[in-house]
């Protein structure tokens, strides 16, 4: 059995254009078991707050029978949130001197 990622800006993977999909990645068999099917997604494909949607199908890759691959599963989303780290104007920020220190996160800046 093999399995094919797929990622779009739109809800309906099915039909929605592919922001990115990968190759066929085989064999996935006794999944229930812990094995898993891993693709990295080009990090040029994904903008920092951008809400996308991924799917995936299932196929057959011993071609036993007539219909190799399954329908794309329901979509589900994730969100890219990129951690901004130094100093902002929009950021509650302390600073004295060299010293910056974010208050909603702590983090602490020298400059």
């Amino acid at each position: 059995m093999g399995v094919e990622f797929k990622v779009t800006t739109t809800a309906d993977c099915a039909n929605g254009a592919a922001l990115a999909l990968s190759p066929r990645i085989g064999t996935v068999f006794l999944a229930g078991v812990g094995n898993t099917a891993t693709w990295r997604l080009p990090e040029d494909k994904l903008a920092d707050g951008g809400v996308y949607y991924w799917c995936a199908l299932a196929s057959d890759l011993s071609i036993t029978f007539g219909y190799p691959n399954s329908d794309w599963g329901a979509a589900r989303s994730f969100t890219v949130r990129v951690p901004g780290f130094g100093v902002r104007s929009s950021w509650p920020v302390w600073q004295r001197g060299p010293l910056a220190v974010n208050e909603a996160t702590g983090n602490l800046v020298v400059s």
